[in-house]
């Protein structure tokens, strides 16, 4: 069970998302010198697993072009956009890389941050936030990495206080916001499967250096998370902290699924802001996007759980259903066009939104066959604008 918790977290990966601006026509050419470049993290299914790609294209692609991919790897990489370039870990190589991209679209790597004698454990959090300050969080250890993204340098390291809890670790792809870091504190102790009857979050000051932890026992462990433009960071269990606890694991008390959120700008949690999402819902959450400021997308698995799911089967066997949810008015609705089952493993596997409009992949598995379709999700409904075959899609993000 925790290896395939721990494959999942190798292939979902974040990005840092800007709001607004106006919806593009989507184009496979690409020309000799492109002012649009968008960024792909693509896995593809190989016999002995899946073989993670990087790719940059001038608009989300309606057809993928495999001989634009780079391949990154077999393990488990982390991978993310900063104004242009893209930078990714390696868990096997313990290295940061930062690679270019060219006005053809081309990927190069440029700069290596080698970070093997720093003990970190296998998926850091890494956030940018400047042209010249990085920060890769090792709080197993109680320390936060400085770095200088430009000169792919260490600039000092800071010692910070640690986990509660030894087995505790930041979500790896914290958010940005003003001067500070903000990320999921996951306390799930998936040895002995206990799960917390509270909700962590880890704010990091960047002027002051200072960390703290933030709790609330209105909700448990917080996996999903999304912040909006105004700065509230919104948290809530996925698949493996609420249905997967709360049937196989042995805290059967722990809270019921709450949206809740984070006031970054106030640095607490919001006391007023609380949606029973799991009673809304009628299931347990899987995977949780912001469209914009006032509404999500959010798929779910329906209670009750089916007899045939086990702690074995369930990441391939479960079904998730998907729902637009109301952030204001706590109201679910369906999403025209989007309103079949999905194999919950694959259902919005990452984050990807562009100008404004939501590109979800939704897999449908039969036998060893994945069937990956990305869909187009505005306020409006759902279209679907390219169908892959084997292909796990777990990123897409604009780089310029």
């Amino acid at each position: 069970m925790k290896t395939n918790f721990i494959f999942r977290f190798a292939l979902s990966v974040g990005l840092m998302l800007s709001f607004g601006g106006c919806n593009r026509d989507t184009t496979d050419n690409v020309g000799p010198d492109s002012e649009n470049a968008v960024f792909m993290n693509v896995n593809i299914n190989a016999p002995d697993g899946f073989v993670n790609y990087v790719g940059v294209f001038p608009d989300v692609p309606t057809n993928l072009d495999k001989s634009k991919l780079v391949e990154i790897g077999r393990d488990a990489h982390v991978s993310f956009p900063y104004k242009g370039s893209v930078f990714a870990y390696s868990g096997t190589t313990k290295a940061l890389s930062r690679w270019e991209v060219d006005r053809s679209l081309n990927l190069s790597r440029t700069a290596t941050l080698g970070l093997s004698n720093q003990s970190l454990p296998g998926y850091p959090a890494i956030a940018i936030h400047s042209d010249t300050r990085g920060f890769i969080f090792n709080l197993e250890n109680g320390k936060v990495i400085e770095f200088n993204p430009k000169e792919m340098t260490i600039t000092t390291e800071i010692n910070v206080p640690k986990p509660e809890r030894p087995y505790a670790y930041m979500g790896f792809l914290p958010v940005v916001h003003n001067n500070r870091i903000v990320g999921n504190l996951n306390e799930t102790d998936w040895d002995n499967r206990i799960i917390q009857n509270r909700v962590g979050v880890v704010s990091f000051d960047v002027n002051t250096r200072q960390l703290t932890y933030h709790y609330d026992t209105r909700s448990t462990t917080g996996y999903e998370y999304f912040a909006d433009s105004k700065g509230f960071f919104y948290t809530l269990p996925d698949m493996w902290n609420s249905a997967f606890m709360r049937n196989f694991g042995n805290n059967r008390n722990a809270p019921k699924t709450q949206l809740l959120r984070f006031d970054i700008n106030n640095n607490r949690f919001d006391p007023s802001y609380n949606w029973p999402i799991e009673d809304i819902l009628g299931g347990y959450t899987v995977n949780f996007y912001l469209i914009n400021d006032t509404k999500a997308f959010v798929s779910y698995i329906p209670k009750p759980l089916p007899a045939r799911l086990t702690p074995d089967n369930m990441w391939t066997e479960a079904k998730a259903k998907v729902k637009m949810f109301d952030l204001v008015t706590g109201r679910a609705t369906d999403i025209p066009g989007l309103t079949g089952e999905y194999n919950s493993g694959t259902a919005g596997e990452g984050r990807y939104v562009i100008d404004g409009t939501l590109y979800v992949p939704m897999s449908i598995r039969v036998g060893d066959q994945l069937t990956t379709r990305i869909y187009k999700i505005t306020e409006s409904g759902a279209t679907v604008h390219s169908e892959l075959s084997n292909t796990w899609i777990s990123e897409i993000s604009r780089l310029r």
